[in-house]
């Protein structure tokens, strides 16, 4: 059953192995191929929970304490895509509408990793932004503005 109060962040589990470094990418992509949701939030949305990325960034930093999270209905239309930093936590709402809903994800790792952290980079784990350089531009433009 699905529940949007149910998160999660998308880990390559098979190439996980115990005692070693988390494997990470830099962003997620999905494509909405059908199934609109721009103007509902009961019809198998994706939600997001606002800011995790930069929580679990801190957490990852501290390697303690619980990590909350607020899940919110990502709204959009078939042909519109969703970008998220790979550790924004995330989950599918159940879906009421009359309507299948069907998106493609693409995992998305930057070409500018540093040599032999290409499956695993534990610095851009603690830094969310150290992989996108104009998302870090237009973050911190977007705060100095609300501070302004």
């Amino acid at each position: 059953m699905s529940s949007s109060l149910v998160g999660h962040i998308d880990q390559p589990s098979k190439k996980q192995i115990a005692g070693k470094a988390a494997a990470n990418y830099s962003l997620l992509l999905g494509v909405v191929l059908s199934g609109d949701t721009a103007s509902r939030s009961d019809a198998g949305n994706l939600f997001v929970a606002l800011r995790t990325h930069t929580m679990l960034a801190e957490a990852f930093r501290k390697t303690e304490g619980p990590v909350p999270w607020w899940m919110k209905a990502v709204r959009a239309k078939p042909g519109q895509a969703i970008l998220m930093h790979h550790q924004t936590v995330h989950g599918v709402g159940p879906n009421h509408s009359d309507e299948d809903r069907v998106n493609i994800y693409f995992r998305i790792t930057s070409k500018g990793r540093p040599e032999g952290k290409l499956l695993s980079h534990p610095e851009a784990m603690r830094d969310p932004l150290r992989e996108t350089p104009l998302l870090r531009e237009l973050a911190e433009a977007q705060q100095q503005k609300r501070k302004g």
